[in-house]
């Protein structure tokens, strides 16, 4: 029908006023383009494409767009999600930020092909995943190949000269055209959805994939010195050594403006009047490094495995059959870590503090079905005490990007123009959940200071 389109208004310009030819053509180029640039992909997946149509409307995300498109070879057709990431598009950011958004890019066609293969050989369920048709990346004169995520204070391989705009740190068009990243992957079709916030039951199953993906890496020394060669040495989005110091040095300021902002709620007050809960932003301050460092452990670590590191429920496609298990998606932020890394970002990112306290056992009682998943078949279990513990530390060190990255500019307003949005974590956008997970960091803080004592 699209093609059909196009030809009809093709044929038809010349009988079309002046102002709608012109509006027209434009259409026609626009779309040709896409539709080139798009086939010139796909056609490194299917080398023997005959022709493809995109399906539904786009899809932009923060660091890349998408589209779901039908590809017919001779053997059949194919359900695929073509995704790029493209410099060009992204080039007015200043380089520190593009910069993290392209290693992302790397990192997920890294994982693909080289990680998940090896992750499928040692038994996890390939169906937990997109198939992967295609993943490349090129971001020559950008990265060297063997820098890593947390050299963030990198330049440019090409050094000054890549910048249009030296003073503002940003990339020329020139520098900046065909470098990036390109996926074809299976797309998630059938009866399945996503959704944020989740119950308390999905985030469990959403857990359970999780703990499916972490037991298949888990205390494999090979594979995980591969995870931190090729991805990330610490895996996880908000992971101290790849953020902007800034951030770290803001915290105290950044709490005191929290705190100034939603002070004339009365929920809001009773918390911040808790004892400890007004030097939250010096206390965190004070742990962090200590924090970062405990949640970093090498690929010999005997706990450490090959974490999500953006686990959110919009990661994750839910089946409708409440019998089948969840699909985990976008791995653009895998590395090496502790599993609880993922487990107690899902819990604040995706479920509200109500549900939370409903699951029989609670925010406990929500860990404890991870624990008892990624331990089943394994010979050396993730003891519990341990796991707490790297849970605590994990819901610190969300606390700190919280303050540090979000919640210096938060204000009633902002949460309210955002609290439909379901990519958005949900202590970022209702103020009981961002209440209810300060009581429940806090108390994990103090258990830190009192760790470090």
């Amino acid at each position: 029908l699209k093609l059909q389109f196009l030809y009809l208004i093709g044929a038809h310009r010349p009988f079309l006023p002046a102002c709608m030819a012109e509006h027209v053509s434009q259409f026609v180029e626009a779309d040709a383009a896409a539709d080139d640039d798009a086939r010139a992909v796909l056609s490194h997946a299917f080398p023997d494409m005959q022709t493809f149509s995109f399906v539904g409307d786009a899809v932009k995300q923060a660091n890349a767009e998408g589209a779901r498109a039908c590809v017919v070879t001779a053997g059949g057709t194919h359900d695929v999600f073509l995704k790029r990431m493209l410099a060009g598009k992204y080039a007015d950011r200043p380089w520190s930020d593009l910069r993290r958004a392209l290693m992302y890019a790397r990192t997920e066609a890294r994982f693909y092909n080289d990680v998940a293969p090896l992750l499928i050989a040692k038994g996890f369920d390939a169906a937990l995943m997109p198939r992967c048709y295609h993943a490349a990346c090129d971001l020559t004169g950008l990265i060297g190949d063997a820098e890593g995520a947390d050299d963030v204070s990198n330049p440019p391989t090409l050094g000054e000269s890549a910048f249009a705009d030296p003073a503002a740190q940003k990339l020329s068009a020139d520098v900046a055209a065909g470098k990036g990243a390109s996926f074809v992957l299976s797309a998630v079709a059938g009866d399945v959805y996503q959704a944020s916030p989740l119950p308390a039951q999905e985030a469990v199953r959403c857990l359970q994939s999780l703990a499916l993906l972490h037991g298949a890496a888990w205390g494999d020394a090979a594979l995980l010195s591969t995870a931190a060669d090729r991805l990330c040495k610490t895996g996880g989005s908000y992971h101290l050594r790849i953020r902007n110091p800034k951030e770290l040095a803001g915290m105290v300021d950044a709490w005191e403006a929290f705190m100034s902002s939603f002070g004339d709620d009365p929920k809001a007050a009773a918390v911040f009047a808790t004892a400890g809960v007004k030097d939250l932003g010096r206390r965190c301050q004070a742990v962090a490094e200590y924090v970062s460092k405990e949640l970093s452990p090498s690929a010999h670590d005997p706990h450490a495995t090959l974490v999500h590191g953006d686990f959110k429920a919009m990661n994750v496609f839910l089946p409708n059959d409440k019998r089948q298990p969840a699909v985990l998606i976008d791995f653009a932020m895998s590395g090496v870590g502790y599993g609880m890394l993922d487990v107690a970002m899902h819990i604040a990112h995706a479920v509200r503090p109500s549900d939370i306290d409903a699951f029989p056992g609670g925010e406990a009682g929500m860990v404890a079905a991870y624990l008892e998943k990624v331990n089943a078949g394994r010979g050396a279990p993730y003891p519990t005490d341990t796991a707490m513990r790297h849970y605590r530390l994990a819901t610190v060190d969300y606390l700190r990007f919280m303050i540090g990255r979000f919640w210096k500019t938060a204000t009633p307003a902002a949460f309210a123009s955002r609290a439909e949005s379901q990519n958005t974590t949900l202590v970022n956008r209702d103020l009981d959940a961002a209440l209810a997970f300060v009581v429940r960091a806090e108390a994990c803080l103090a258990q830190v200071e009192a760790e470090m004592r």
